[in-house]
């Protein structure tokens, strides 16, 4: 009967003799692969002066790197926010204030390793406020159950409260 060994995820699980042969000690052996997405960027329509944010996150071995592209080339300026995640498995494009004809584009992201690289994109789209919004009245942020949220909250002069959400 030959030994053999099982691919799990992106490690390879193999009985002792084998394990043997290879001079390993641990019963997983992590073999090089290209990056794959766990999470990748959506659509989205954002509003002037408010906020987008587009998430992505892969996995490979070696890790990956993710870079974020608009218009092919990569996104630098004071409006753009690159945030990591702790683990290093991806990160956060977040853009504000939000500008109408400047921000629409397909923003692109690339998850690169040694063994390949892979691309996935998400268009944003960013309408003009339609409403004349009182001084007093604030935007604020917020993450609910991993639904961004857009809140235009309200003052006592202003009788509504207005809510722009887009599922994730």
């Amino acid at each position: 009967m030959r030994e053999r060994c099982c691919l799990l995820s992106s490690a390879w699980s193999c009985p002792e003799p084998l394990l043997s042969l290879l001079g390993k000690e641990e019963k997983s052996i992590f073999l090089p692969g290209k990056p794959t997405f766990m999470k990748a960027p959506e659509d989205q329509i954002g509003i002037s002066g408010g906020v987008a944010s587009f998430v992505c996150q892969a996995t490979g071995e070696p890790k990956p790197r993710i870079t974020w592209m608009k218009k092919g080339k990569k996104v630098s300026s004071q409006r753009f926010e690159v945030i990591e995640f702790d683990d290093g498995s991806g990160s956060v494009l977040r853009i504000q204030p939000l500008r109408v004809h400047r921000d629409e584009a397909i923003y692109e992201c690339t998850a690169t390793n040694s063994v390949g690289e892979i691309n996935t994109s998400a268009k944003l789209t960013v309408l003009e406020a339609e409403f004349d919004f009182p001084s007093n009245f604030g935007l604020a942020e917020c993450v609910l159950t991993s639904v961004p949220l857009q809140v235009a909250t309200f003052s006592s002069v202003t009788s509504f409260l207005l809510v722009f959400a887009q599922s994730v």
